[in-house]
């Protein structure tokens, strides 16, 4: 089932829609890319590369420099914006 045959039964299910105050659909954006910060340990660069992340997320990027200069951060984007990157980078770097 795909997620616009899932949106459809759910907008269908009476049961369900009237429990549902207002439907968005967001538009998608072209993502922004950035460099590692230099401070990153080349070993986790090479790693998340061969995951397929050659480039964090610009707000990953900056997260990641603001914790590493000692930065409290709070980090609020959309499901699957990458936001556990923007927390395990750190921590991975500083085990390294």
């Amino acid at each position: 089932m795909t997620l616009e045959q899932i949106l459809d039964f759910l907008k269908a299910d009476s049961g369900i829609a009237s429990c549902i105050a207002h439907w968005r659909t967001i538009p998608a954006r072209e993502p922004k890319y950035a460099e590692f910060p230099p401070d990153i340990d080349r070993r986790l660069a090479a790693t998340l590369a061969t995951r397929g992340i050659t480039r964090p997320y610009t707000h990953q990027a900056e997260a990641v420099t603001r914790v590493m200069a000692g930065d409290d951060i709070v980090v609020v984007t959309p499901t699957a914006s990458g936001k556990t990157l923007c927390y395990n980078l750190p921590v991975l770097n500083t085990i390294l």
